[in-house]
């Protein structure tokens, strides 16, 4: 009984841990997508948000509208291939992308 309680400690501060690993995406923001290839539509005004989660680094931002602007990123391209290697001269070989999106606050 003694181990349980540590080990369910011990996973509890490893998940919150690895639950603030992308701080610098801010806290309302909700993953929407992911992969080597997005194409995603926004449901409201607001910004989109790809970061590479094993490293921490913003790829992209860019400001979505609903019905406007989506978010697109495609590694296909030599565009995105571009952005990539100015970001990462060494490209992590386990890289993972997520994209978020954090909706614009409600005007009054």
């Amino acid at each position: 009984m003694k181990y349980t309680t540590h080990i369910i400690g011990l996973t509890t501060l490893l998940l919150a841990v690895g639950c603030t690993s992308t701080s610098n995406v801010p806290s309302g923001a909700k993953v929407v997508g992911g992969g080597l290839k997005i194409d995603w539509d926004a449901p409201a005004d607001g910004t989109a948000i790809l970061v590479e989660t094993t490293t921490g680094k913003t790829v992209a931002t860019k400001s979505v509208a609903d019905g406007g602007a989506g978010f697109s990123f495609d590694l296909t391209t030599q565009q995105d291939v571009d952005t990539l290697q100015a970001i990462f001269p060494t490209m992590p070989t386990n890289a993972q992308f997520v994209l978020y999106f954090v909706p614009s606050p409600k005007k009054q």
